[in-house]
């Protein structure tokens, strides 16, 4: 019979991102991610294997958390994509407040990160970036111009996307709220 956890695996899993969403793949050593999880090195090995497959277990968990509470607000908010866009905004504000910001967007820190160049790793930020792509269209195919015209639809969803990222990276801590609440409105312009 096989012995039971001595740990949460969820809770485990949250704490593995938490840490390679503060400190990136690269940085983080197995030290951290013992002191982050509260686990012994061969308690992670045997549950989640190497580092690069813990990596890969906090990118999922991200986008378990992250990614589909993104979709759940473009999805759920009602009314025109506009109004959509900015409870996920306000949302992402209010959250990187919450946590003192200093993370960014993980999605964006490992698709810049050397560690994006390994396959596996490339496939999940692909497939991260695939779902908030797919997110941003259906929500803005709430408006009649977008839901009507697909190629529109295509260009302003990159657009937003791109804009979203770069509204993350500010908010990790080069701009002060005021900025990047300013940023928000801007961008909510073009939707």
């Amino acid at each position: 019979m096989a012995r039971p956890l001595g740990f949460d695996p969820e809770d485990a899993r949250t704490a593995l991102m938490n840490v390679f969403w503060a400190r990136g793949y690269e940085a983080t050593s197995m030290q951290d991610i013992e002191a982050a999880t509260g686990l012994r090195k061969q308690s992670l090995y045997r549950y989640f294997g190497d580092k690069h497959a813990m990596y890969l277990a906090a990118l999922r968990s991200y986008e378990e958390c992250v990614v589909a509470e993104a979709e759940r607000i473009l999805g759920e908010t009602p009314g025109p994509a506009r109004a959509r866009f900015s409870a996920l905004l306000d949302w992402v504000i209010r959250s990187s407040s919450d946590t003192g910001g200093m993370r960014g967007c993980f999605l964006a820190n490992a698709s810049a990160e050397a560690s994006a160049a390994d396959p596996e790793t490339a496939e999940v930020l692909a497939a991260m970036s695939g779902r908030m792509a797919d997110a941003f269209g259906a929500a803005l195919a709430a408006d009649t111009k977008y839901r009507d015209d697909a190629d529109l639809r295509r260009a302003r969803t990159r657009h937003l996307l791109a804009a979203y990222v770069g509204l993350r990276v500010l908010v990790k801590g080069a701009f002060d709220a005021a900025a990047v609440r300013e940023a928000a409105d801007d961008l909510l312009l073009s939707v």
